[in-house]
């Protein structure tokens, strides 16, 4: 699906060309003889304090705040009445929550999710669960590395718990759900009850484009005095960049990305339907809610 924004026709040219490494690539020399440098280099140098940062809005600050801080133990780097930026202990991460205002629309549950790589997965879920933690899907020994544990935010938001592959779950014989633990928190607010229902789960697996869709540039998409980056040897316009360092600035060396073997085979059973994560279904109630797919199909 395109974006509704204007493109620059070369940007939708670059990326189309790393795409193409990732189907032509078999393994890894294949992989660094067909990657290129970026065309241009870094631009950004960074300022005082936290180098990074996401955020996005919700209608239930208090829930969502207290669900990082007090539940998964989140350090807070930044916090007032409608804003909280939490990090990791190291510090090495930045994400915000922000409280939606009088009449302004929150983020989109699903339109985006976290995802955190831990060392121990099957003892990370285990904790979680004591602290009253639900997940959504916990890995399976026979699933194709990695593993992944899903779990939400109150503002429904996805938090995959990525394992290393010493991490992997063993095979072990059915055996019956512990009870999950008590809500700690709600003790101090069982005068707020909740009338709505929860929403019905859906599975959302997109389609994979065809070849011909893949390929397809439109003839007014780039124009002919513009260069284009292409990965084919005999046509690359090859564009001089300079090299030499500003003073401002310190240029350091770039790591080039390894052969994502497990990442294209988890994406590929992912579009075949071999693998499925939860998808909910967005609520709205006429101020600040969001039209579902099936809304807008509708409309």
């Amino acid at each position: 699906m395109a974006t509704p924004f204007r493109v620059d026709p070369r940007v939708r040219a670059y990326g189309k060309a790393r795409i193409d490494i990732t189907r032509r690539a078999q393994n890894e020399m294949e992989w660094q003889s067909l990657w290129r440098e970026p065309r241009y280099s870094f631009p950004f140098t960074w300022g005082g304090g936290w180098k990074q940062c996401i955020q996005y809005t919700v209608d239930d600050f208090a829930a969502e705040i207290g669900f990082f801080i007090d539940v998964l133990g989140f350090p807070v780097s930044a916090f007032s009445p409608n804003y909280a930026q939490f990090t990791s202990p190291d510090q090495v991460f930045y994400f915000g929550v922000v409280a939606a205002s009088e009449g302004a629309l929150s983020t989109p549950p699903d339109s985006l999710r976290i995802q955190f790589m831990v060392k121990d997965l099957p003892d990370t879920i285990q904790e979680l669960e004591q602290r009253g933690v639900t997940f959504e899907r916990k890995p399976d020994a026979k699933d194709a590395p990695p593993s992944i544990a899903v779990l939400r935010s109150p503002h429904g938001v996805l938090i995959e718990l990525w394992g290393t592959p010493e991490s992997r779950p063993a095979a072990q014989p059915q055996a019956s759900e512990p009870e999950p633990a008590a809500d700690f928190w709600t003790e101090d607010l069982n005068d707020e009850e909740s009338s709505e229902s929860e929403p019905d789960e859906e599975e959302a697996i997109e389609k994979e484009p065809t070849q011909a869709e893949f390929e397809e540039i439109e003839e007014d998409e780039v124009a002919s005095d513009e260069p284009v980056y292409v990965d084919d040897e005999e046509t690359l316009q090859k564009e001089p960049v300079s090299s030499e360092p500003t003073p401002s600035k310190e240029i350091l060396p770039r790591p080039r990305p390894s052969f994502p073997t497990a990442v294209i085979r988890r994406t590929e059973d992912l579009l075949k339907g071999g693998i499925q994560l939860p998808s909910r279904k967005g609520k709205g109630n006429g101020k600040r809610g969001f039209p579902t797919q099936e809304d807008s199909d509708s409309s």
